[in-house]
């Protein structure tokens, strides 16, 4: 009985964390940021490979403040993609009110 109540707390989890980021792309603020680097999670191995995390930043025009954003899980080697499809810049979805709550758009490098 205790795999269904964590089956059932993780469905519920799941299904808000999609929703808050269907929200973002709906209502947050749409921005441009720039490729800075990539990472990879050698935290985690799924079939003998690692994720990979791209980081990217922004300056706020409005307090000249640099923002970082870190993307979900890219799995496979985004930097030969991007070097195909000559990508530099990734839209990242802002909450308006707090930059800390975002969601990296990595739709390009599937």
């Amino acid at each position: 009985i205790g795999l269904i109540i964590l089956g059932i707390i993780f469905f519920f989890y799941s299904k808000r964390r999609n929703k808050y980021h269907s929200n973002l792309r709906v209502s947050g603020r749409k921005i441009s940021a720039t490729i800075k680097e990539i990472k990879v999670n050698k935290g985690i191995t799924r079939n003998g490979q690692n994720p990979h995390i791209v980081v990217c930043s922004w300056i706020n025009p409005e307090d000249n403040k640099e923002y970082l954003f870190n993307s979900p899980k890219v799995w496979g080697n985004p930097g030969e993609l991007m070097s195909i499809k000559n990508i530099s810049f990734l839209t990242v979805y802002v909450d308006k009110n707090d930059f800390t709550r975002y969601e990296v758009d990595i739709d390009p490098l599937n």
